[in-house]
């Protein structure tokens, strides 16, 4: 089991580095290869943060190539695995914040508008969960994904809502930011964008 371990995280780190280079297709396999891996040594019985986490990266490249069904189907059976093991490593809460934004956008793109509120919704609630520069931005750019949805469902006070906690979390990564340049613009540029669309409602 060990080694088969072994080679289920190198082709699990092969696929994070095919991913960042762009390699997408190869990614893929890569982590198609991990999970066949982790599978043979008991699978989520015995691994089941590593096949969550694999299942994630899988269902983001599915959706990058544009299979929403496949991107689902993989984000909604990570999710089930990291509910399930109830974990509170902050790199799972920050995962299944990602999943659930993923999934938000995939229904907001199907038009499914009412199910991307929701996602959108239980993503922002996930990040706030994590104090971390990455988590507050993410947490702002959700809420003011939130905020656009329910202005397109015609729910303004409901958006004017969404927009005033994505502009309140927006304040605190600019506070937090501190010497952290890149944090402090995204920050500054973040609050402008989010005020003039609450402003237009």
């Amino acid at each position: 089991p060990m080694a088969v371990e072994m080679l289920s995280t190198s082709f699990y780190n092969l696929g994070s580095i095919l991913t960042d280079i762009g390699a997408f297709k190869e990614a893929e396999l890569a982590y198609e290869r991990s999970l066949d891996f982790l599978k043979r040594i008991g699978g989520e019985e015995n691994y089941a943060a590593d096949v969550g986490g694999t299942l994630y990266h899988l269902g983001f490249l599915a959706q990058e190539r544009g299979d929403n069904e496949l991107a689902r189907n993989r984000y909604e059976k990570a999710l089930r695995i990291f509910e399930t093991i109830k974990s509170e490593a902050e790199v799972h809460t920050v995962m299944c914040a990602n999943i659930l934004n993923n999934l938000g956008v995939i229904e907001a793109r199907s038009g499914e508008l009412e199910r991307a509120e929701e996602f959108f919704k239980q993503a922002s609630g996930r990040y706030v969960e994590v104090d971390s520069l990455e988590s507050l931005f993410y947490a702002a750019t959700t809420l003011g994904s939130l905020g656009m949805i329910r202005r397109e469902l015609g729910k303004i006070d409901d958006a004017r809502d969404a927009y005033s906690d994505a502009l309140e979390i927006a304040q605190k990564l600019l506070d937090k930011s501190g010497d952290d340049e890149l944090y402090r613009a995204v920050a500054m540029r973040l609050i402008s964008e989010i005020e003039e669309m609450k402003s237009a409602l």
